[in-house]
């Protein structure tokens, strides 16, 4: 069964700015129900079934101007619309965000150990940019700008937001394409092999991690440690936890998979330093990188061979 979905051209920013994309479905063999449906509609904003499922049950996903229900059918000619996730109050005390880029398409911003990135937490770094940063006033303008991608809870490093829906699908595609280079740094226990391939599926999903180990130590009171270059050809949940603990090299201060080797009041030892993309409008190549957190060069044996060329430490 094929689905063709056309995208119902530019809306009005001044009558809806919560509104993600609009689409008029053609193509349709028979009719469908709306979770089945949205997965092939809105795959350049949501790439899962669950996604889509959350977002139906949230009120997000408008059939025909209502709030469309798992079970609703679709036929040709209905219109889907997706909207925003919740709207975001106002953080009452906000935490310092720093700015990598920023222009009227998007913003890369450093989210914080310890800070989910969205969800319904009214603290996280979704809600703290969408509190501190101006909309600006673009055709197709969001209500607040959006995460094109995710990072755990535990671990610092890059995220890249959309401020215009144009430019949060074409992150979210390039995320989708791994077009995006992240690079991440990863103290992990034991005395780790100079390079390493981990070919491991996670949830039946192929998932793949290339790491070359950049230093060697000793961690207080754990023994061997290695610091750990790492990039990924999947993003899966977890990856690079699941991964490195599979072949007993698990990170330092990991206290889910690695439990009993926490090493206690640092938190995880993974940063996701680096992130090079192409911008979504003129294709210009944004590159960052920043210091490694203090957590990481208090060991004085990542501190030498470590050579940060980011202006400011981040946390």
């Amino acid at each position: 069964m094929g689905l063709y979905a056309g995208r119902d051209g530019p809306w009005n920013p001044m009558t809806n700015t919560s509104q993600l994309a609009q689409w008029i479905v053609q193509g349709f063999e028979t009719k469908m129900r709306l979770q089945d449906a949205l997965p092939l509609v809105s795959k350049d904003f949501i790439t899962s079934k669950k996604g889509c499922k959350k977002a139906i049950q949230r009120g997000q996903v408008l059939l025909n101007g209502v709030a469309g229900q798992t079970g609703d059918w679709v036929a040709n000619g209905d219109r889907i619309v997706l909207m925003q996730a919740e709207q975001i109050r106002p953080v009452n005390v906000p935490v310092p965000i720093h700015i990598g880029f920023e222009d009227q398409a998007i913003l890369v911003v450093w989210k914080p150990a310890g800070l989910h990135t969205s969800g319904s937490h009214p603290t996280s770094l979704r809600a703290q940019v969408a509190t501190q940063f101006q909309e600006n006033r673009s055709v197709d303008t969001l209500g607040h700008p959006e995460p094109a991608h995710r990072l755990d809870f535990a671990t610092s490093g890059w995220v890249a937001f959309g401020r215009t829906s144009a430019a949060l699908q074409s992150l979210n595609l390039a995320f989708k394409q791994e077009q995006v280079k992240k690079s991440y740094l990863a103290l992990v226990h034991g005395v780790f092999p100079d390079a390493v391939q981990i070919m491991l599926p996670i949830a039946t999903k192929s998932a793949s991690t290339w790491a070359r180990c950049w230093a060697r130590g000793t961690i207080p009171t754990h023994g061997e440690g290695s610091l750990l270059h790492i990039t990924t050809g999947t993003g899966r949940t977890h990856q690079i936890r699941k991964h490195l603990h599979a072949i007993r090299h698990s990170i330092v201060g990991d206290d889910r998979y690695a439990k009993g080797q926490h090493y206690t009041g640092h938190g995880l030892l993974l940063c996701a330093y680096r992130i090079e993309l192409k911008h979504p409008e003129n294709g210009a190549t944004i590159q960052l990188e920043a210091h490694l957190p203090r957590k990481f060069t208090r060991f004085r044996w990542v501190k030498n061979v470590v050579t940060p060329v980011h202006p400011q430490r981040l946390s």
